[in-house]
């Protein structure tokens, strides 16, 4: 093949709409990476905090339930019966309730239908 000026002008306009094509390639994916590797940080970030506002809620209204019925429960006044308000009002396994006078009281679901709750007195064991 002769090389004439016109081959010479061909060639080296093909490299550098090569060159310009292979440095505009990298360009894109280097930016598509990072732009992929941000929103997934965002969306992951996001998500984090939905769950844990949900969280926060659910026991804040948990909370609140509990403490609905705390004068009730201190004054001893049908105490079984709010606990299994409580229990079933917020969708718990168990409800437990400390009273001054040592003994503790929890309701135990052998079935939905049945409450049944045990006073024991307290072990006088103390933490330290």
């Amino acid at each position: 093949m002769k090389r004439t000026i016109k081959t010479r002008l061909l060639l080296s306009i093909a490299l550098i709409v090569a060159a310009v094509s292979a440095v505009q390639s990298w360009i894109s994916i280097n930016t598509l990476r990072s732009t992929t590797a941000e929103a997934i940080e965002h969306e992951m970030r996001d998500a984090g905090h939905s769950l844990s506002n949900y969280i926060n809620s659910w026991l804040g209204i948990r909370a609140d339930m509990l403490s609905a019925n705390l004068t009730l429960l201190a004054a001893g006044e049908n105490a079984d019966r709010e606990m299994l308000v409580t229990k079933n009002a917020g969708d718990f396994l168990s409800v437990y309730a400390g009273f001054s006078d040592g003994t503790i009281a929890w309701g135990i679901s052998l079935n939905p239908g049945l409450q049944i709750t045990i006073r024991v007195p307290a072990l006088g064991i103390r933490m330290r």
